[in-house]
């Protein structure tokens, strides 16, 4: 299970899987508005900061793909 904090967040977000022998394969973040802002399509450490600086306020869903084929859809406020 993926665990994202601090929810909400102003500029760092931190996805971690607690577990080191799990992965983010993929991470895409989507807008309200269902709008992509974020993709990364690469092999994510187990812990992993993202710099939301550059978000606007809002709320957003992150759709995690991990390396034992799961799929979690986290969701999370900027502030």
């Amino acid at each position: 299970m993926v665990t994202i904090y601090p929810n909400p967040a102003s500029s760092t977000l931190y996805l971690s899987t607690g577990n080191h022998l799990i992965t983010v394969r993929s991470l895409e973040v989507y807008s309200i508005n269902s709008v992509l802002v974020y993709a990364v399509n690469a092999m994510l450490p187990s812990c992993y900061a993202m710099n939301i600086d550059d978000f606007p306020q809002g709320a957003y869903t992150a759709i995690l793909e991990l390396s034992d084929g799961s799929r979690q859809i986290k969701q999370f406020v900027k502030q």
